[in-house]
């Protein structure tokens, strides 16, 4: 008579945590449709930027722990700040070739303010990019 009483108190105790279990995932999954957020599914997206790379001739980027700024000379690249130096004219080439395929897959948060939280705000860096001496696109990374 034990082993029966007992099976049936491990019975009624797997129904409760099951049920829990249940509870937990539905709890979940409503947080996970709240508006203004939504999980990525990694599909292409399109065009964040739309930069002519031939014209680029300024980058500026602007963050918390200092500023770099890179401008065409010709036909080659120069660090004008913090120091004035000759670039790496692969590495620019490739931060520009990068910029012009960035690709909006989602959005993460529509809301303001979340922005600190994923560092949109004046705590991410902020980069200007030139073509023929005007600002063309200015975005928060």
């Amino acid at each position: 008579m034990m082993y029966f009483e007992a099976s049936k108190t491990m019975k009624r105790i797997l129904l409760v945590l099951v049920g829990v279990l249940l509870l937990l995932v539905a709890i979940a999954f409503l947080l996970m449709q709240r508006p203004g957020e939504q999980s990525t599914t990694g599909a292409e997206g399109q065009l964040f930027v739309e930069i002519d790379s031939a014209s680029v001739d300024k980058i500026e980027i602007n963050s918390s722990t200092g500023n770099v700024i890179l401008e065409k000379r010709g036909i080659e690249w120069f660090l004008l700040s913090p120091i004035e130096y000759r670039a790496d004219q692969g590495t620019v080439n490739s931060l520009i070739g990068q910029t012009k395929n960035l690709r909006v897959k989602a959005t993460v948060s529509s809301n303001p303010e979340k922005q600190s939280l994923f560092q949109v705000d004046s705590t991410g860096a902020i980069v200007k990019v030139y073509e023929n001496g005007s600002e063309k696109v200015s975005f928060v990374v």
